[in-house]
């Protein structure tokens, strides 16, 4: 049955927040999520690390390698992808 209720929420915990500056390199990006995931697993498996995002702005799944708090430590990613990559903040 539809209709419209009141509701009362109440926040019973919330997610640890990340690091104010975080940075990692973005490898390729995607429109369709499972070409990101592919590349995620792959990256992984080989690195130990991969994320996939989605940036509503151009509508695409960016895969990013490394997690890092400066973009001097970020760097060494870079080597991951054969191609030009973007460090990414």
């Amino acid at each position: 049955m539809q209709g419209i209720a009141n509701v009362r929420l109440e926040v019973i915990s919330t997610p640890p927040t990340r690091a104010a500056e975080t940075f990692a390199v973005q490898v390729q990006a995607f429109a369709q999520r499972s070409d990101a995931e592919h590349l995620r697993d792959e990256l992984e498996q080989n690195y130990g690390t991969a994320r996939i995002i989605f940036r509503n702005g151009d509508q695409t799944w960016r895969v990013l390698v490394g997690l890092e708090s400066t973009v001097e430590a970020a760097k060494p990613w870079r080597s991951v992808w054969q191609r030009p990559a973007i460090l990414y903040s």
